[in-house]
């Protein structure tokens, strides 16, 4: 992952190079919420939820994305 001045910011926190224990934690007050309120409104208005609405409520997923990204194959834990 870049930061905003095109560094990669791994790097930055010295973890150059990646091995099997890495993994990725992260933490969210509560992940999704704007989604799910999209979806309830959606489904009021014209009786359909976007099928894309569960993924990407799942709090979970940005650590699994960062994860994937770089190849982390260690524990990918998401509190929220």
């Amino acid at each position: 992952m870049r930061d905003a001045s095109g560094r990669i910011a791994r790097i930055d926190a010295g973890l150059a190079t990646l091995d099997e224990s890495t993994g990725v934690y992260m933490g969210t007050g509560m992940g999704g919420a704007k989604t799910m309120e999209q979806a309830f409104s959606n489904y009021y208005n014209s009786g359909r939820v976007p099928p894309l609405t569960v993924p990407a409520f799942m709090p979970n997923a940005p650590a699994a994305h960062v994860a994937m990204r770089n190849k982390v194959y260690g524990p990918v834990l998401t509190y929220s």
